[in-house]
């Protein structure tokens, strides 16, 4: 990954995931084959659908990001085109 996409993504709820305090502590900040195995073990569906992936790439995460912040607009019931 690029520099400029590092830093436009670090915060980005695309780049976030939802693990237990033992899974997350277990994940540290290993690589991601390593981190795909405390993924895969999670109940959390949106968590596991990262370790499905080979590997990670740009149109991943812009589009995960783009797929949390639809659902959530939906949900709290925000129309994102006001």
């Amino acid at each position: 990954f690029t520099d400029d996409f590092r830093k436009d993504m670090i915060y980005k709820l695309g780049n976030m995931t939802l693990l237990t305090t033992k899974k997350n502590s277990a994940a540290k900040n290993y690589s991601f084959d390593k981190k795909k195995e405390h993924y895969k073990k999670t109940q959390l569906t949106l968590t596991r659908t990262i370790a499905e992936q080979s590997h990670l790439t740009v149109d991943f995460f812009e589009k995960r990001h783009q797929f949390i912040v639809s659902v959530l607009l939906n949900d709290l019931q925000i129309n994102s085109n006001k």
